[in-house]
């Protein structure tokens, strides 16, 4: 290394040129710090060693990961996240101008450079994005994660990464075969050998082969035939087919989405959030999702059997869940308003099916009932 800095001093002084010091800088790649490090020197001024180094706007680490590059990230995009939402509610904007703005303001910088970095874990982010979905919401962070994706029809951001990293080595393999002298292309090449030929462990390679498979375009990776016409968005829609199947899996498998898979059939931005007041969003929004103190979701808590969380304000001994407090429940003042909000269709032998209709109506004037009510009832059970 000190040969190196000796070769670069004299080089700048046989062309005139000058080296800023206080921007160079030594990094170390290893598994572990080095302790003894030695001192070098150029142009008789020492140089700093450094254990991570700002290039290109992403953070390199001396252990070759990436955490500390998505952390660095989310820090930035954290300024722009609460930026975006003082002057979405500054301007009242509603809840699908604020997912868009988030799209197009935020995910740009969570995205910084992830065609590098995106074959790492990706929690980091994942839980960056759940916390602006559920800030919109304004729901428990413990409400589950495919609630909150369903609610609001939106896909998590690990797809975004996941299609940008494969597009981009689409794009260098093209270029390679091609034969672009390009420095990125000589690089994947040399990639290439070492993983084909010396079975080198490249886990940015290694993390390609594996999506690919997944996706069903093995033949990409074996017979590098790159003829596929509109790759970005055939991958793009496969990994989002995979996400739906997945979806679909927890809404049945979780415990808490008894009620909510009986109504919930599409993933899609629900009506509701886009036609109302906030604060009615808002309740309607808790009392889907199990924001709720209804006994079938507080007494679970105390490690009540499901079967025994039963309604306490009336005497029907029926379970007390969100179907009985729309349509079953006797106390006379949820009676009274359910007489004014709830249409006697849904009143008069109610039934999945009926359920299943009035939390997916259309109608703004239905919505806007149903939601009055909800609040009222979450205000005596609470």
């Amino acid at each position: 290394m000190q040969k190196a800095l000796d070769g670069l001093d004299r080089y700048c002084k046989n062309w005139g040129l000058s080296v800023n010091i206080e921007k160079t800088k030594i990094g170390f790649f290893s598994r572990g710090k080095i302790r003894n490090i030695p001192n070098f020197v150029l142009n008789g001024v020492p140089v700093q060693v450094v254990w991570d180094y700002v290039y290109l706007g992403v953070l390199f680490n001396y252990n070759n990961k990436f955490h500390n590059a998505m952390k660095r990230q989310c820090l930035i995009g954290n300024r722009a996240m609460f930026s975006l939402i003082r002057k979405c509610r500054k301007l009242n904007l509603p809840i699908d101008v604020q997912l868009d703005l988030f799209e197009k303001c935020v995910h740009p910088i969570l995205l910084y450079g992830c065609e590098v970095w995106g074959y790492d874990s990706l929690d980091i982010l994942s839980r960056f994005q759940l916390r602006f979905l559920k800030m919109l919401l304004d729901v428990y962070k413990t409400t589950p994660t495919c609630m909150v994706y369903g609610e609001l029809g939106r896909y998590p951001i690990r797809i975004e990464v996941q299609c940008q990293l494969l597009v981009y080595w689409y794009k260098l393999m093209k270029e390679m075969n091609d034969g672009a002298n390009k420095m990125s292309c000589l690089m994947l090449k040399l990639h290439l050998k070492l993983y084909h030929v010396q079975n080198v462990k490249l886990p940015w390679l290694s993390h390609v082969n594996t999506m690919l498979n997944k996706l069903g375009l093995s033949y990409l990776w074996t017979t590098q035939s790159l003829a596929v016409s509109g790759f970005k968005n055939v991958v793009k829609q496969r990994l989002r087919d995979q996400f739906l199947q997945e979806w679909n899996t927890d809404v049945n498998a979780n415990s808490l989405c008894f009620n909510y898979r009986i109504y919930k059939k599409d993933f899609c931005l629900e009506r509701y959030l886009l036609c109302l007041p906030r604060k009615l969003q808002v309740k309607l929004a808790k009392f889907r999702t199990s924001n709720h103190k209804l006994p079938i979701h507080q007494h679970r808590f105390f490690n009540v059997p499901r079967n025994e969380r039963l309604c306490d304000m009336c005497d029907k001994n029926e379970l007390g869940d969100e179907f009985h407090y729309l349509f079953s429940c006797t106390d006379e003042s949820i009676v009274s308003e359910r007489r004014k909000l709830i249409s006697p269709y849904y009143r008069s032998h109610p039934n999945c099916l009926k359920y299943e209709q009035l939390m997916n109506c259309k109608s703004k004037i239905k919505l806007m009932k149903l939601a009055r009510f909800v609040a009222h009832v979450m205000i005596l059970v609470c």
